[in-house]
């Protein structure tokens, strides 16, 4: 099946029947309706996750073996029938067609040799990428997997060898001894000196 011209009344039908509020809508249709339909959905699909109507066309014409001409004219169809149908659909759609046009003005003032032309064009180019593809390699919060951390002091996983009890209270008993030395020796001086300043 080739795909439908944009001026068929197959597109339009669809649009009408999309529209409608009868919940059997794909029924009314014809089978080269419906299988023009299921194209456009397949590559609606494409659209939004490659949104560059450069990557998509080759996509089509690989997928459903047409030529380069047909698969630019199935992108049209899609971006008509679902443009029209639902708005949430219709932004990247139109996003392409701009950038489309900012390449095409950008082609054009290159012909001419135009440099305030295509500088114009890059900045448009410029701020279209800014507004409509903002940076998506940060990682959302919810993407983050902290893994689990486990506190404490593990010798046995560590590999240490502890000292037994009767060892630890040795050298326990000896920073104890060092210290009260230390304070007394302190202490001492701190008198000596007091005694220093009363002479």
């Amino acid at each position: 099946m080739n795909p439908v011209t944009l001026d068929n009344l197959d597109v339009e039908i669809i649009i009408k029947a999309l529209q409608s509020n009868n919940s059997n809508w794909l029924d009314s249709l014809t089978d080269n309706q419906k299988r023009l339909y299921e194209r456009c959905e397949e590559a609606k699909d494409l659209i939004h996750k490659w949104k560059s109507r450069s990557k998509v066309v080759p996509m089509l014409v690989k997928k459903f073996k047409i030529t380069t001409t047909d698969a630019y004219v199935l992108y049209n169809n899609t971006q008509i029938i679902f443009g029209e149908h639902v708005k949430n659909n219709s932004k990247p759609f139109f996003v392409d067609i701009l950038l489309e046009q900012i390449f095409e003005v950008y082609r054009l003032a290159q012909e001419k040799n135009d440099l305030k032309e295509m500088n114009a064009a890059n900045k448009q180019l410029q701020v279209a990428i800014e507004k409509f593809f903002p940076e998506t390699d940060a990682l959302l919060p919810e993407d983050i997997n902290v893994p689990a951390i486990m506190m404490g002091f593990h010798p046995e996983i560590l590999g240490m060898n502890l000292p037994t009890e009767v060892e630890l209270q040795k050298k326990v008993s000896r920073i104890l001894d060092f210290k009260k030395k230390k304070q007394t020796e302190y202490t001492d001086f701190e008198e000596i000196e007091a005694q220093n300043r009363d002479d």
